[in-house]
Order: C-alpha cells, then sequence, then structure tokens
C-alpha cells in the first residue's frame, strides 16, 4: 500500500499484529471511512492502510492527528451534536438496504459479527446470542437461573420490543452508528466547542441503538 507522498502533518498510526490485528486494521480502516463519508467535520481523515513491506503480518492503520482537549468531557449539547449529524445524513443510505456492515469489527480481541439482515430484530437479537455466547464460554456455564433469564430475554424481551417496529406496515431505516460511543471516543477538538469523533466500529442499525466495549473477564 503506498502512502500520500510528503505528508506534510502529523498522522495518527495505529499497527496490528497476525490476523487478528489485520482483522482491526480493517475494521478501522472501513470504519472511519463510511463515518468520514457523512461527518467529516467530526472524524480524521483516514489516510491509508496496509502491509509493511518487511513483514504481511505486520499491519497499519494511517489517520490524519487531531489535536484534542483530553481531560474535558464535553456539554451534552456538542457530544451529541456529531452523532446526530451522522444518524440524519446517513438515514436511509446503507449500500444494501440492510443491516449490518461491510466488515467484522472488533473491540479489542472481541469479534463483532455484522452479516446483513434485513431485519433488525433479527440483526439485533442475533448479536445479542452472541454476546450471550461469548460470556458463557469466557466465565463458564450459566446457572438456572441465567439460562431462564437468558430464554425469555432472547425469545420473550426483544420480540416484545423490536418486532413491532418492522410490522403492520412500519419499517426502520438502518442509519450509520459509531458502535462505540463513550467519553474516550469523543473528545473536544482544541477550539473547545467542535468535537472529534473516533475509533468506531462502526454498523448500520438502528438509530437508537448503539454498542458499548465492557471486557467480559472483568
Amino acid at each position: 500500500m503506498l502512502l500520500e507522498p510528503k505528508l506534510k502533518s502529523r498522522q495518527c498510526l495505529k499497527e496490528g499484529k497476525g490476523d487478528i490485528g489485520w482483522e482491526l486494521v480493517q475494521g478501522a480502516w472501513t470504519s472511519e471511512n463510511a463515518l468520514y463519508d457523512f461527518i467529516p467535520e467530526h472524524v480524521p481523515r483516514p489516510i491509508s492502510h496496509g502491509h509493511y513491506m518487511d513483514s504481511d503480518q505486520a499491519h497499519f492503520f494511517l489517520a490524519e492527528f487531531i489535536d484534542m482537549i483530553d481531560d474535558d468531557i464535553p456539554s451534552p449539547e456538542s457530544y451529541m451534536a456529531g452523532v446526530a449529524a451522522l444518524h440524519n445524513r446517513s438515514m436511509g443510505r446503507s449500500p444494501t438496504g440492510k443491516f449490518g456492515f461491510a466488515v467484522n469489527t472488533r473491540f479489542g480481541d472481541l469479534e463483532q459479527y455484522n452479516w446483513w439482515n434485513s431485519s433488525w430484530e433479527n440483526f439485533w437479537t442475533e448479536q445479542m446470542k452472541q454476546f450471550l455466547d461469548r460470556e458463557e464460554k469466557i466465565r463458564g456455564p450459566h446457572s438456572d437461573e441465567l439460562v431462564r433469564l437468558k430464554d425469555i430475554f432472547i425469545n420473550r424481551a426483544l420480540p416484545r420490543y423490536l418486532r413491532p417496529l418492522e410490522s403492520d406496515g412500519r419499517s426502520i431505516k438502518p442509519c450509520l452508528l459509531h458502535g462505540d460511543l463513550w467519553p474516550g471516543n469523543v473528545k473536544y477538538k482544541l477550539d473547545n466547542e467542535t468535537v472529534c469523533i473516533y475509533d468506531a466500529s462502526a454498523l448500520w442499525g438502528h438509530n437508537e441503538g448503539t454498542r458499548t466495549t465492557k471486557s467480559l473477564s472483568d
């Protein structure tokens, strides 16, 4: 992968190794480009990604470097300004018309399966099943009570709340979601007014849906 010649500005570099590292780099590249297409004023410009010449097992993602104020959480209005713009500008513009994303993304080493699905209920239900199954794999078999609650959540709660959104003529238009919103990924630029949004784990989904990170080993 060739980089832009004679880059004069500062850049942000992320690196990964091995197959998981490449999936991380691909997820970051695809997510950040997707967000930049809709809210370039809030997202660092992606520059390039690829493999290092001396090792195809070492990978990089390069983006514009943005100076930010690290110790100040933006006001609710500023915090959500970029998110609202992203949802409004991308509404109904999913490249497939479905929910999901072009690649699987990762929270660290935890893969997020983003297979395209025409139903938001089905997509989100599969996401929840994956999270719960992964949690059980890490922590060990669920107790009888947790098995009972999982069944209620998957087979009763989710259909009750999500199915009406796509029933009796109602439908949901997918919009682009950041996918990993928390104060560590939304910071003021130096003007102390405009926010910078970064480290996306993007997906096309319901505008009120998002995912966040939580270590299953905590």
